[in-house]
């Protein structure tokens, strides 16, 4: 095969009152393997969390969110990305979730 490309990963969670603790780890295995992981850790409504992405750069993320209702819940959250270029980057995303 011309580009045979799998990817691997396992995350795991965990809620204790309202501390939620998770992570997740990622191989994106090719030619060159690319390795991935983050950790969360999130009380009642604030999330914080960090991730690496091995040879590219590291970030971080904050997000917000509140339950409307039983069924909505409206978010916002940013990410600012430390890129091994030197450059680094701000995400912002705000929205909402309907759960049926």
């Amino acid at each position: 095969m011309v580009n045979d490309i799998s990817y691997w990963g396992a995350g795991a969670s965990t809620t204790v009152g309202d501390l939620t603790i998770a992570s997740t780890y990622t191989v994106k295995d090719a030619a060159t393997d690319l390795v991935g992981m983050e950790a969360t850790i999130g009380w009642k409504a604030i999330t914080v969390g960090y991730g690496d992405k091995e040879g590219t750069g590291t970030y971080m993320t904050y997000g917000l969110s509140h339950g409307m209702t039983d069924d909505l819940t409206v978010y916002a959250e940013m990410q600012q990305d430390d890129l091994d270029t030197g450059t680094d980057l701000q995400h912002y995303s705000v929205g909402a979730k309907f759960t049926f």
